[in-house]
Formats: C-alpha cells, structure tokens, sequence
C-alpha cells in the first residue's frame, strides 16, 4: 500500500526514483497526509467519543471496534492491535485517575410525572410489582424485540426467541442472548423488602409477599386526571429558588438581559417542538405557555403536559446557558409547573394579565 502511493506520487510530481527525492518532501509537496497517519487518525476516532473513564474501559471498548472486524489468522495480531491502541490513548493522556466526562447533550431530554397515591403497604407493595412488570416487558420489547426483527428474523420468531432463552436485556445497541445473568429480583416480596433495613425503617416491613396485582389496584394505577375540555390550557413553568440562582451566578437587577434572553430562547424551543402551544408569555424567571382549546396533547393529561413541557425547558436552560454566559452556573437549575384552565378568552386575558 505504502509502495504503491509513493509511486502515484511521484508520478504526479514528475520525478523518478533516480532523482532521489526523499518521501517526507514529496508528500508535502503533494499535500497528501502518510497513509500511517491517516490509520492512527481512524484509530483515535475509534474512542475519542469515548470519555475519561479508567485506562481498560476505552482499550476494551477500542479492541472491539477494531478487532471485530480481522479474522483470525489474517492481518496483524490481537496483541500488536492493543499495544497500538493503548499508544494512542497514551498521548490522548488516558489515565487511570481520570473520571468520566460529561457529553454534550445533542437533544433536550424529557420527561413525564405521575402522582400515585397509595393508601396502605399492600397498595405500595403492589404498585412496585406492576412497574417492574410493565418495565421489564417494557424494556424486552423495545431493545431486544426489534433488534432480532432488524436482523432478519419475523416479528413471530423473535417473540418465541424471547420466550425461550433467558437473557440479559440491556439498553446497548446489541442484544446478548445467554451471555450474562441479569439481577432481576421481585422488589415487592417480603425476602427483598425486610432485607433492606432502610426500607424497613422508613415504611415498615412486608408481612406476606405478592405475585399478583389485584384488578382494582391496577385500575387505580392507571388512573389520568384530564383537563377540561374545550378549554385554553395554560402551564406556567416558575424558577425554583431563583433568588439565589441569580445572586449565585451574578445576574444584574433588577433584570439580566441576558437571563431574559436565555429564557425567550428556551420558549422559542418549546413553541417549535410542541405544535399544540399557540402563545408564551413569560416575566421575570416565570414563563406561561397557552395551549389551543382543542388540544388532545397526551390525552389532555395534567401531569403528563406539565411534567414534559417543565423537564423540556429546563433542559433546554442547561443546554443554551453557553450561548448566553461565558462561566458554567454554580447549581443546576430546576423548575415547577401547573397547569390552568381557562374557558373563555377573557379569563384567559386576565389570568396571563
């Protein structure tokens, strides 16, 4: 490979190997970077997503990108592979003492809240079995389910995969049939529960163990509260403890006009992502967002359009704070939110007045 680019090069420059030229000042006559160099820059692309964590987790993690893809017995051995890597990552300054990074977000996160009120252990106890029913079937179907679909089996296949093998379900881009055991023990039985002395303390203790949630339990699970309809739907989205966020990070008053700024930009966001928002007003470190009477945004569920359009713009405030303030903010901030109803325009009017 390295023999027959020296020899395209200096073809292109016109010269022989009689002129004895040497490589280094053809190449960068040419401008064309060494073909080692440009395998070492592939090398480090490999793991430079890959953050500070201890010296092995990158090597491992770099072994199996590159080493994947030799057979054995073709090319350069695993163990020349790894002290190449282990190299590279040498002047990257990989040390062992070094902790994990935080990455850049790419996309806001969000999230959805629901208030479960549960009167006595039995119902707290029943409720812990039925989410981590629903979120482990939850987990198998969205991961591992489709993942055997992409990969060319039929939907029906992959369902009788799962029933048969006992796996460990993980939310990485491969599914690991039978590779490793996951820890999987029922939360709302009694063994669980009294073995944990802080649970106990703080709720009391199981008398019986449960395997069965009680039809009537579940249907108050399940339970939504929705707004009315017809009605404008306002959610006012309020800084916590602002006072001293903005004392802490040396807002000017009595208003920071680049605090205000981030706080439109934030609003803009939410317009763009949430189609259902007509109209935001905001004050100070509050801001109010109108939804269009006939709104069906998740069902028109209270604390599902409050707990997402909250956790979206507070994501959305850490991730466009570098845009506006040159210096990282000293405490994370975090928001409340609730949500109005307002039958007709004019109470809409006074309530936004």
């Amino acid at each position: 490979m390295k023999v027959a680019e020296m020899r395209m090069l200096r073809w292109i420059c016109g010269l022989t190997r009689g002129d004895r030229v040497r490589n280094e000042t053809i190449r960068e006559k040419v401008g064309v970077t060494p073909v080692v160099c440009k395998m070492r820059e592939v090398r480090l692309s490999w793991f430079g997503h890959v953050k500070r964590r201890g010296m092995d987790a990158p090597v491992h993690r770099c072994e199996r990108l590159a080493l994947d893809g030799f057979r054995r017995g073709r090319g350069r051995s695993k163990k020349y592979w790894g002290e190449v890597i282990r190299r590279d990552m040498e002047q990257l300054q990989f040390t062992e003492d070094m902790t994990l990074d935080r990455k850049e977000l790419s996309v806001p996160p969000s999230f959805y809240s629901r208030v479960i009120n549960c009167a006595s252990m039995e119902v707290l106890q029943s409720y812990l079995l039925w989410r981590q029913t629903e979120c482990h079937i939850g987990n198998q179907y969205n991961t591992c389910l489709w993942k055997l679909v992409f990969s060319g089996k039929s939907e029906k296949e992959a369902k009788e995969i799962l029933k048969l093998a006992r796996s460990s379900i993980n939310s990485m881009d491969t599914c690991h049939l039978s590779l490793a055991k996951a820890f999987l023990e029922n939360v709302a039985t009694k063994r669980f529960w009294n073995n944990h002395s802080c649970l106990t303390e703080e709720l009391g203790s199981l008398t019986e163990g449960i395997n069965k949630i009680k039809p009537e339990y579940l249907r108050s699970f399940q339970f939504e509260s929705s707004l009315m309809l017809s009605t404008w739907i306002v959610v006012r989205v309020d800084g916590c403890r602002f006072h001293r966020f903005c004392e802490d990070n040396g807002f000017q008053k009595p208003n920071d006009e680049q605090a205000l700024k981030l706080m439109n930009s934030c609003a803009v966001s939410l317009l763009e992502m949430f189609k259902d928002i007509i109209f935001a007003y905001g004050v100070s470190d509050e801001y109010s967002f109108v939804l269009k009477k006939d709104s069906l945004l998740y069902q028109r569920w209270s604390s599902k359009i409050v707990s997402a359009i909250v956790s979206l713009f507070s994501s959305m405030y850490v991730m466009k704070w570098k845009e506006f303030f040159p210096e990282e903010f000293k405490e994370p901030p975090y928001f409340d939110g609730r949500s109005v109803c307002c039958p007709s325009s004019e109470i809409l009017r006074d309530y936004l007045s």
